[in-house]
């Protein structure tokens, strides 16, 4: 999942020229240790059969959110999927810092955990400085 700054999210990435790829990124572990190893979010729910496959993902999301919302982290609990894009508007920069600093002090420096919080803490400053916001593309 790659991190770049996005100028308006209504464009198309690099039509902004506040637009450009951070050369960070979530890997597969970071998130793995993060959302499921850290804050312990539960195993995903089951595909039940027959059920149209956008209900399944729509329940998945939503029991993802909520459990991660719970914990006092509503913007981290959009990045629910690493598949999926996540778009953070630039008003939503500084808070989405303030939920990355909050984490960092539970985390070991090891963690590959870790190494997600510090990736998005350097996306947010930069975002901050240019007045833009983060898009996560999902891999």
């Amino acid at each position: 999942m790659n991190i770049c700054i996005i100028g308006n999210p209504l464009l198309e990435l690099g039509e902004d020229e506040r637009d450009r790829f951070t050369g960070k990124s979530i890997s597969w572990d970071g998130w793995g240790d993060l959302f499921y190893d850290f804050l312990k979010v539960p195993p995903p729910v089951d595909y039940a059969a027959g059920e149209p496959f956008s209900d399944f993902e729509a329940r998945k999301t939503s029991n993802f959110s909520q459990f991660v919302c719970e914990k006092g982290f509503p913007l981290l609990s959009r990045i629910s999927d690493i598949y999926d894009d996540v778009i953070f508007q630039s008003d939503e920069i500084k808070e989405l810092r303030n939920e990355c600093i909050t984490l960092q002090g539970y985390f070991a420096g090891t963690r590959p955990g870790a190494e997600v919080l510090r990736n998005l803490i350097a996306a947010c400053d930069s975002a901050i400085v240019v007045g833009a916001g983060i898009i996560l593309s999902g891999d």
